[in-house]
């Protein structure tokens, strides 16, 4: 039996019909020889003699396994994008996607699918809204921080030292003379100091802390304004950028006269 001129064969899937080539390194595939018939090989099941079309680039050659056809069809498998969520899933069939898929990735999360160009385009001015609202409540969230390191406590905190420091005050303003106030004896127990003594260093603190807190407003409000007076052009780079010299001006932040 001649074996020599046995006619090369075109495997394909035998779910999906698609053309599988040979494997890197191993030649062409050729039909088997039929003892019983040497003028008509065997040829396997899902294979074909005939030679599948040429394809470009997001297409695969599939086999019609009852007719012996080649046909070109669109191959979009792999990541593929919600049009309108965004979603990224994975597609798993040959043919052409449904309407709401693309295989296009969109490059921020404010983009939005424009049907008629085909492609994704960036909603500036809700990324800006998006940015402006997030970096200014990032810069509050941080002022707070700061302005923790001088008056840790919360609202409850500054109003206790805002009660010292005008019994303080009052007591001062009357030659020290009287009564002490309460929460001025507090002091003078946990320091072990006199009255006088308490006193000022309930006015220190306290004016250690007010002007700290002065510097924090001062870079706070007229950082929120600049934020929110970047143009919708601005990238989300140069939010973070502004960001975080404001954060530095506010880092830097010390209780001094």
């Amino acid at each position: 039996m001649n074996t020599t001129n046995l006619p090369p064969i075109y495997n394909s899937c035998p779910i999906t019909g698609e053309y599988l080539p040979p494997l890197p390194g191993e030649g062409q595939p050729t039909a088997s020889p039929n003892p019983r018939n040497p003028d008509n090989p065997l040829v396997p099941a899902y294979a074909s003699l005939k030679k599948p079309p040429p394809t470009e680039v997001n297409e695969k050659a599939k086999l019609d396994h009852i007719a012996d056809t080649w046909s070109v069809e669109p191959d979009f498998r792999g990541s593929v994008f919600n049009k309108e969520t965004k979603e990224k899933s994975n597609w798993t069939e040959l043919g052409n996607l449904p309407e709401h898929l693309t295989k296009v990735e969109p490059a921020t999360r404010w983009d939005k699918w424009i049907e008629n160009s085909g492609q994704w385009q960036t909603d500036i001015e809700a990324r800006q809204k998006d940015l402006c609202k997030s970096y200014c409540d990032q810069l509050d969230s941080f002022a707070s921080t700061v302005r923790a390191r001088f008056i840790s406590g919360g609202d409850n905190t500054t109003t206790e030292y805002e009660l010292t420091r005008d019994e303080a005050l009052i007591f001062k303003s009357a030659g020290y003379e009287g009564e002490v106030p309460g929460t001025v004896q507090i002091h003078m127990n946990s320091y072990g100091v006199d009255a006088q003594t308490a006193v000022q260093q309930i006015l220190t603190m306290n004016e250690l802390s007010r002007n700290a807190i002065k510097q924090v407003r001062a870079v706070r409000l007229p950082g929120k304004e600049l934020i929110k007076k970047l143009p919708p052009e601005t990238t989300e780079e140069a939010f973070k950028a502004e960001f975080d010299k404001l954060y530095s001006q506010l880092d830097v932040i010390e209780a001094t006269f």
